[in-house]
């Protein structure tokens, strides 16, 4: 898992170090603050997370991001672990913040992956035929990793 800075807590006279996730905590969802967070989770294949956020939330301006912190379109899992503290009447999992989603993300990944490390091509193409209903979503992921290069470096 990332580094973490720690946070000193005084509380009823006894000292508690609690880690905190590089200050991202509290911050703005951006494009910056939200790629950082996804290396500092360590997701893999940032730049297509990226790009999926950025897609699935209309950049940032979705109902489902703006109400359920929700940038990536996650459903509620069934058969896997998650950071959703609940759902929406359509299925859609709610998050107490954006980092939330992002870490959920990658449960999703880790749920995916745990028979076989995929290769980027191959990830690639199962998110094109599990994720998305949308048969230029492949294309549109493409386009915003483009768009988002220099971020990137």
């Amino acid at each position: 898992f990332p580094s973490h800075d720690k946070i000193l807590l005084l509380i009823m006279g006894l000292f508690f170090i609690v880690p905190i996730k590089n200050g991202t905590i509290n911050k703005n969802l951006n494009h910056e603050n939200l790629y950082n967070i996804i290396l500092e989770y360590d997701v893999k294949y940032p730049d297509i997370a990226f790009a999926q956020a950025l897609l699935e939330s209309g950049n940032f301006t979705s109902k489902l991001c703006k109400t359920q912190n929700n940038l990536f379109g996650m459903k509620m899992p069934y058969r896997r672990e998650t950071t959703a503290i609940g759902k929406n009447k359509s299925g859609y999992a709610k998050y107490s913040s954006w980092h939330d989603s992002v870490e959920d993300y990658l449960l999703f990944q880790k749920f995916v992956m745990r028979k076989k490390n995929m290769t980027r091509d191959e990830y690639m193409s199962y998110i094109g035929k599990h994720y998305a209903a949308d048969k230029k979503y492949l294309t549109k992921i493409k386009q915003k990793i483009k768009e988002y290069k220099l971020l990137f470096i």
